[in-house]
């Protein structure tokens, strides 16, 4: 059975709908290929900055709040030493 827990933290992205041409200022045509690579950085760019948002009132950093993720998830289970995580016991 699946838990489901309703503190979870879910951010919301709003898309914009801009057109990568605009953005880039140009008037040459841009492959599908390079506005799939921009879109992604300027997803990545604005979740990022949205996230460190949400975060400040906690005094969190984006990384800060993995590592409680992670630890989170481990639940029980009994604790690696970062030396033990990075051989692999």
């Amino acid at each position: 059975m699946k838990k489901i827990f309703y503190n979870t933290f879910v951010p919301t992205i709003v898309v914009m709908a801009i057109k990568v041409e605009d953005i880039l200022k140009t008037r040459h045509p841009v492959s599908e290929e390079k506005k799939l690579v921009i879109n992604l950085m300027l997803t990545t760019n604005e979740a990022s900055s949205r996230m460190a948002e949400a975060l400040k009132p906690f005094e969190l950093s984006i990384q800060q709040f993995n590592v409680l993720r992670i630890l989170r998830g481990q639940g029980e289970k009994p604790k690696q030493t970062y030396a033990q995580f990075r051989i692999g016991w």
